[in-house]
Parts: structure tokens; C-alpha cells; sequence
């Protein structure tokens, strides 16, 4: 799901963002809208673990203004990924906002076809980072998201968990089903090689017939039912990317 805030400390703009947001929410996929009236109130949220992808942020506020506030989200929390949105009157000060990646500014009063055109945009390349980056709650850290190209492989246990392993950690997703997971990234290069194991094509540094060896040495089985499949597959993947995995 989407998530949106709002950083303003003027409810007359606070209110009109939100009904331009609901007059797009048609062309949107499922989201949420927060709002918060100062900077200390967002950063709160933020130290509270509060996760938004977009956020649409004032320049001017009393005491933390929009810029601390991004200041802190890609220092502090060493957050690259929420897509920053400034709409301010303060035009003089442009230029400081763009050193947070910032994807649009927009000038008060706000002219509707710019505000439609800087959300939608952002909405469009929040769904391309989405096909990038995995976001599940693990068992003891709460709210992970980390680059696809990271997981070596996922694996199922017998207590109805799945296990995320990447070259520095272990992760533990509760009640998750590989099986979805493969379909939902088969097509970023996972692939099933044992109805328990899941893993990164592009973390595979060698291919047997009846097992793969992972970039961290790790050696995994491929079930005999999937052996076939799974060669042709990596044939089909050699020829395309020049590459000779096979011993």
C-alpha cells in the first residue's frame, strides 16, 4: 500500500492537498494519507518507525522547517527512498530542497494540473522502486525493506516461516508462503529450485545438476522434479548472457 504524508502548518493547504489527492484516487493504487501539522510532529513519527513513501513537505514551519525535516530523513534515518514532494510559497529557497533528491517543487498557491502531475509522477516511480526492493516485517527488527540484488536466497521452515538470507543477515518473515513469493518475483530473476528454497539467479556461482553454489559458498539442492526445468532454464540464461555457469 501507498503511504502519503502531509507536512504543512496551514490546515487551509493541508485540506486542499487532500481533496486533489482524492480527486486522483481513481488513478492511484491503494494508499493512505497522514498528516502533520510541524516538522517535530513527522520527525516524532519518523523515530516512532513511521514509513511513507511520498511525502509532501512546507518549507517554512516554525522551529523544524521541511528541509530539516528531509535532513533528518536521509541522514538521520538514512532514508533514500521516500519520494519528496515540496509545495511552499518560499520560491527563493528552491534550490536548497534539491540537495534531499527531491522530485518536484511546487509554488503556494497551488495550481492544480502541477500538483496532478508531480503526484502521479511520483506515484509512477514509487511502482518501479516497488519491483526493486522487498518490504516485510521481520520477527525482531519490524519493518525491513532492502534491494532485490541483496537476497541470496529465501528459504520456508517448518514453523510456517521464510527465512531472508543475504550476504550479512538472516531475516524471519512470520506466516509467509515462498510459493507467493516466488510469483512475485520470478520475474526480477528468483527462481524455485526446491519447493523449500528459493533463490537469486544472480547470486549463483556455480550450477550441478543436482545442486547450486551460492556467492556465499552456501550449497543448495535442487529437487528432483525441477532439475530438468531448471537446467534448460540456466541453459537458456547462459546463451543469452554469454556467461559458462555450467562445470
Amino acid at each position: 500500500m501507498l503511504k502519503i504524508v502531509i507536512c504543512d502548518d496551514e490546515d487551509i493547504y493541508i485540506e486542499q492537498i487532500k481533496m486533489f489527492i482524492s480527486d486522483l484516487s481513481t488513478k492511484i493504487p491503494d494508499f493512505t494519507v497522514n498528516d502533520c501539522s510541524s516538522g517535530e510532529a513527522l520527525f516524532q513519527e519518523l523515530q516512532d518507525d513511521a514509513i511513507y513513501d511520498i511525502a509532501l513537505l512546507d518549507i517554512h514551519m516554525n522551529r523544524m522547517s521541511g528541509i530539516d525535516v528531509a535532513d533528518k530523513l536521509r541522514k538521520h534515518f538514512q532514508n533514500d527512498k521516500t519520494i519528496l514532494i515540496y509545495i511552499s510559497a518560499h520560491d527563493n529557497r528552491a534550490k536548497e530542497v534539491f540537495q534531499f533528491k527531491t522530485h518536484r517543487f511546487l509554488s503556494k498557491p497551488i495550481e492544480r494540473d502541477l500538483f496532478e502531475e508531480a503526484l502521479l509522477s511520483a506515484v509512477q516511480l514509487w511502482q518501479e522502486q516497488q519491483s526493486l526492493y522487498f518490504s516485510f516485517k521481520d520477527t525482531k527488527l519490524g519493518h525491513v525493506k532492502m534491494p532485490l540484488k541483496d537476497i541470496l536466497y529465501m528459504e520456508s521452515s517448518r514453523s510456517h516461516c521464510v527465512n531472508v538470507i543475504t550476504a550479512d543477515c538472516r531475516y524471519t518473515i512470520y506466516d509467509a508462503k515462498l510459493s507467493e513469493l516466488h510469483e512475485k518475483f520470478s520475474s526480477s530473476g528468483f527462481i524455485l529450485i526446491h519447493h523449500s528454497t528459493l533463490v537469486n539467479f544472480d547470486h549463483i556461482k556455480l550450477i550441478r545438476y543436482e545442486e547450486v553454489t551460492m556467492s556465499d559458498e552456501k550449497i543448495l539442492s535442487i529437487s528432483g522434479p525441477k532439475r530438468k526445468p531448471i537446467r534448460e532454464h540456466f541453459h537458456e540464461i547462459r546463451k543469452k548472457q554469454e556467461k559458462n555457469l555450467w562445470p
